[in-house]
């Protein structure tokens, strides 16, 4: 509870006046000043209670009377207004300074884009989902994705068009989500738009990424042609690299269909070093794969794709 002992007329703190305020308890001897000085006093009444005032006599200024009332009582006074005193305990605020916890180092991160987050659907591919799914490649990796269409080896081949290079001339690996096109997929390394591939360099080879140098994958599985632009109809995705990667890291995996064919062997190494500046971080990654033969399986034994070829049988799967 906060007492207040307030007089009747308030007085300038630097006039002197004469003071009676015989000894006894401290709750007795302020209200007793306040009135005598013509000042206001603030505290709690639980802080004069159970303290003995010495009292004060004579002609004093109010400053100096109030010294002498709170002379040895353990308490002190600040003057917060010209005829306001606020009585303190300085034992009391020390004992909550020493109890203020000290906070550990605090890292605040944020980002460029003030405001709520998106509503819009996020998929998080860590390297760890990689690995439990059985995954070599980022590119086997986001084929997985039931978004990401895998139909046809480019969209020409569907018939869609949706692609208009028509061909795939450069082997590459793209992504087309909501099945728009390649073209119409973003891709970004590190939030920043990388070249283009293809015969019209108008897709992202995702294939040409080592995967030992990925931290991991975020796929924005919506629209987001307001934000990033037309090329963003399908989707965003968004490669993380590797930035404060210390020490060596190696991968191999060879494989194979049960009924032979399509040999495998994916090698990848990948090193990173820090300073107190900086880090650096490369990577390789080799892969090869052998060719499926039509003549390798029952069902497509008899077919001829390659009609100019010497040997039937011989078209890849």
């Amino acid at each position: 509870m906060l007492g207040a002992a307030t007089p009747v007329l308030a007085q300038s703190a630097e006039a002197v006046r004469s003071y009676d305020i015989p000894a006894g308890p401290l709750d007795r001897a302020l209200p007793a000043f306040a009135q005598q000085s013509g000042l206001q006093l603030l505290y709690p009444t639980a802080l004069a209670a159970g303290r003995w005032s010495a009292g004060v006599s004579g002609a004093h200024t109010a400053e100096t009377a109030l010294g002498l009332l709170l002379r040895d009582t353990g308490l002190t006074y600040r003057q917060s207004r010209p005829t306001v005193f606020v009585l303190i305990d300085p034992a009391a605020r020390a004992q909550e300074d020493a109890a203020t916890p000290v906070l550990d180092e605090v890292v605040v991160t944020g980002t460029y884009l003030r405001g709520a987050d998106s509503p819009s659907p996020v998929t998080v591919l860590t390297q760890a989902d990689v690995d439990r799914r059985g995954r070599g490649t980022l590119a086997e990796t986001l084929a997985a994705l039931p978004q990401n269409f895998t139909g046809a080896a480019y969209e020409g081949s569907a018939g869609t068009g949706a692609d208009r290079t028509n061909r795939n001339t450069a082997y590459a690996t793209g992504v087309n989500l909501r099945g728009l096109g390649a073209d119409a997929t973003l891709v970004l390394v590190n939030g920043r738009r990388i070249a283009g591939t293809g015969g019209a360099g108008d897709f992202a080879d995702v294939s040409n990424l080592p995967s030992s140098a990925i931290a991991r994958t975020d796929v924005l599985l919506d629209g987001a042609s307001a934000l990033y632009g037309a090329d963003a109809v399908g989707g965003v995705v968004n490669i993380i690299l590797k930035s404060r990667f210390e020490g060596a890291e190696s991968r191999l995996r060879i494989g194979g269909t049960s009924d032979g064919g399509a040999e495998e062997v994916l090698a990848s190494h990948a090193g990173g070093l820090n300073w107190s500046s900086g880090s650096l971080v490369a990577a390789y990654e080799y892969q090869d794969r052998g060719e499926l033969r039509a003549v390798d399986r029952r069902p497509t034994a008899s077919a001829d794709q390659c009609p100019q070829s010497r040997e039937r049988g011989t078209a890849l799967l």
